[in-house]
């Protein structure tokens, strides 16, 4: 049986490249209800759709033969059929663009949140976005005009939360020598202290024997 079979899958590989053979043989002695099946092959392929045929091989039809083949699906595919060949070029392009372009969106995602986390500040109870401009306490969210935004980047900068005098003009980008210096530099301590007006924990203190302003944070 073995042999029989071997025999027929080197011919339908000849034919047929790339195919599962099996056959089946069902032997029903005469007067009997039982029968006697073997297999030669992979007999796990034994379904209707491989079904090639059955073949009876005595007259009495107490011996039947059946074969079974299921192709391989890569043997099927003529390969050098030209438009077969683009669309599968055209489909690996395709699939190697979305491949990259997801990686691309990951990366930007990655570095977008690494540079959210670096440029987010604790302040109280405050977190400052320097990148947005925006002052979160609890629920309220407060958009930071241009130059406070500046002036408090500025404190954080510091080791203590603190400015001179000099220094807050230099930020606030105005000249020593300017007419009105103070009341400028009053004003936008005040329009800074405005933004902190809801969180409790944060001070702005004027620190008139070092000649500057401190943000004091109470714990």
């Amino acid at each position: 049986m073995e042999k029989i079979r071997s025999e027929w899958q080197e011919e339908m590989d000849a034919r047929y490249r790339g195919t599962v053979c099996v056959l089946s043989l069902k032997i029903t002695p005469l007067g009997k209800d039982v029968f006697q099946e073997t297999f030669a092959g992979n007999e796990t392929i034994c379904t209707s759709q491989n079904n090639l045929g059955t073949y009876y091989l005595d007259n009495m039809y107490t011996m039947s033969l059946t074969a079974y083949m299921q192709p391989v699906f890569l043997y099927c595919i003529d390969w050098k059929d030209n438009v077969l060949l683009i669309l599968s070029c055209f489909l690996c392009i395709l699939l190697f663009g979305l491949f990259f372009y997801v990686r691309i969106q990951l990366h930007k995602k990655e570095k977008a949140t690494d540079v959210s986390e670096k440029n987010i500040y604790l302040i109280g109870e405050s977190s400052f976005d320097a990148i947005n401009h925006t002052l979160t306490n609890k629920e309220e969210v407060k958009f930071c005009p241009p130059q406070a935004a500046k002036l408090l980047l500025a404190f954080i900068a510091t080791s203590d939360y603190f400015l001179t005098y000099d220094e807050i003009a230099v930020v606030c980008c105005w000249t020593l020598s300017d007419t009105g210096l103070k009341e400028r530099r009053r004003k936008a301590i005040n329009s800074l202290r405005k933004l902190f007006e809801t969180d409790k924990s944060v001070k702005i203190l004027a620190v008139s024997e070092k000649q500057g302003y401190q943000i004091v944070i109470s714990k």
